[in-house]
């Protein structure tokens, strides 16, 4: 439906993007389609860039992320018109391709798209109707009103025009939100809520992003009990995975879980499983900086524990001179925050990561794929395995003396300007960092950062050669053990059943004792790994 030409007029906003060369490109061509198609539709389709990349652009930012809205035609309409054009013209560097939609949004008539490399997403204006029950709408076809109504902000809420290369800001205070710094809901903030509640997460990751400023009467109303109860009512805690997953790997993570944490959503979004202990095998232990049970916690402090542990390793991470792998830092990030609940158990697993809270909370409240629990339950060990290591090479190296030995304090500080001699490091140490480095597997380097960020932020004085990857490290690269995750099984069960005539559970215990030593004797072959058993039973 098209708009009357003085509701466009004052909808269009003192302001001005700057596109790249291939948005430029990509526009042109979109230009050329809808001028083809006029005869067809009476008019030419006015097509109206929304949401995140007019939002990044005003800003400065970089953002591939358009989505096209289309006032006369759909999207998979305006799709095949871009097809039929880029064919009909033989435009083979369009590299024009059609990306398979999701069954849900078959009704829709939507459709994504690439040219010249960029992913774009088409639609129609649309209209949404929400009911009491879901956070999902039913979805009508609409004006460009309609479609401004239904975003979440003022600053989601302005346009692009293609067309006449404007920008479009509808509502009257995008711009000028935007330009403040305030991130505001479009509409009563209760409603807005209400409807689709996952609107408070997202409002708590825009502005922890960019370090905006949230506006007092949805501060208000993203910390109310109904709000809150319409979270867990509606949203599913798949969806809140999805969110807190967005949330780690942001621009500003720290500000954005300071936002949850203001709303009060940590009880919400952390769902804590009803019964849980200390872990009494010894297997996983709290960390020495929580020494309170979190039984005798509220939530508030746990969370503001957490954020203590996020901000220390968010900062550590951006005070290494080496690039840190995305995939390293959201895992880092992510292991610091549940780390407060490290050394707790809740069920009798026979895996001592499947028995954690940390696992049961990622993997069964947030529903965080099992790979990311896995892998954040394993970086905690292993911090964990290397604070102990560390703590008792201190020991071993810096014994406190006695005062009967009258003791030069000269010579204590010429022995403490170097490093503790890791030439002879006993068998239990290197047993213990051998089941850390499996632990970590291929994160090994995230595993150190996390047990520095840990050893540096919650003790009074850590001086950075006594850093537990300053210790570690040179050991670690001589040690051979590098790379140990990796490593085939020179036996199998079946193969250990067969040479040494075992059965059952003694099957398992040689497969425990070729492993440790296989740690300690890194270059050991087959032939060796079999005498040595057979010597020793």
């Amino acid at each position: 439906m098209a708009e009357p030409r003085d509701t466009v007029a004052n909808a269009v906003a003192d302001a001005h993007i700057v596109l790249e060369p291939v948005e430029t490109r990509v526009f042109e061509l979109f230009k050329a389609v809808a001028c083809s198609l006029e005869g067809e539709h009476g008019s030419v389709p006015t097509m109206r860039v929304a949401g995140g990349w007019i939002r990044d652009k005003l800003l400065g930012l970089q953002s591939l992320d358009i989505d096209i809205t289309l006032d006369i035609m759909s999207g998979r309409a305006f799709a095949m018109a871009v097809e039929h054009y880029v064919q009909s013209k033989g435009l083979t560097d369009v590299n024009f391709k059609l990306v398979a939609e999701a069954d849900q949004s078959t009704h829709l008539n939507v459709a994504t798209i690439v040219v010249y490399d960029v992913e774009i997403d088409l639609n129609s204006l649309r209209k949404e109707v929400y009911n009491s029950e879901s956070r999902i709408p039913e979805v009508f076809d609409g004006s460009t009103l309609d479609d401004v109504a239904r975003r979440d902000l003022t600053l989601n809420a302005l346009y692009y025009n293609v067309t006449t290369d404007t920008v479009e800001d509808w509502d009257g205070r995008g711009l000028i939100d935007l330009r403040n710094g305030i991130v505001r809901c479009l509409g009563e903030p209760k409603l807005k809520f209400l409807e689709d509640p996952l609107r408070v997460v997202r409002m708590a990751r825009y502005a922890g992003r960019y370090d905006f400023k949230i506006e007092e009467e949805a501060l208000l109303q993203a910390q109310s009990a109904e709000v809150h109860a319409a979270l867990v009512h509606k949203v599913s805690r798949e969806r809140f995975g999805m969110e807190l997953e967005k949330v780690f790997k942001a621009k500003n993570p720290v500000a954005c879980l300071q936002q949850l944490a203001d709303f009060g959503l940590f009880r919400v979004l952390f769902e804590l499983p009803e019964l849980y202990m200390l872990d009494d095998t010894e297997a996983t232990s709290k960390f020495p900086y929580f020494p309170v049970p979190l039984y005798y916690l509220r939530h508030g402090e746990v969370a503001e524990a957490a954020l203590a542990v996020v901000a220390a390793a968010d900062k550590a991470m951006k005070d290494r001179d080496e690039p840190i792998p995305l995939e390293d830092q959201e895992l880092v990030l992510l292991a610091a925050f549940v780390s407060p609940f490290w050394g707790y158990v809740c069920n009798k697993s026979r895996q001592v990561i499947h028995r954690s809270v940390v696992y049961t909370v990622l993997c069964h409240s947030l529903r965080l794929p099992k790979s990311l629990a896995e892998g954040v339950s394993r970086l905690l060990l292993a911090a964990q395995e290397i604070l102990k290591v560390s703590r008792q090479w201190i020991t071993r190296c810096y014994p406190l003396p006695s005062l009967t030995t009258n003791p030069s304090r000269t010579s204590f500080q010429a022995n403490s300007d170097a490093l503790p001699n890791m030439e002879q490091v006993p068998e239990e140490m290197q047993l213990a960092l051998g089941e850390a480095m499996l632990a970590a597997g291929e994160h090994w380097s995230a595993s150190l950062l996390l047990a520095d960020c840990f050893a540096r932020h919650f003790h009074a004085f850590t001086l950075a050669r006594f850093l537990p990857s300053a210790m570690i490290s040179h050991w670690v690269e001589q040690s051979g053990l590098l790379g140990c995750h990796t490593w085939a099984p020179l036996l199998s069960g079946k193969d250990v059943a067969l040479r040494f005539g075992l059965k059952g559970p003694a099957i398992g215990q040689a497969l425990q004792a070729i492993k440790r030593y296989r740690l300690l004797h890194p270059t050991a072959g087959l032939e060796e790994v079999v005498s040595w058993y057979q010597s020793q039973h």
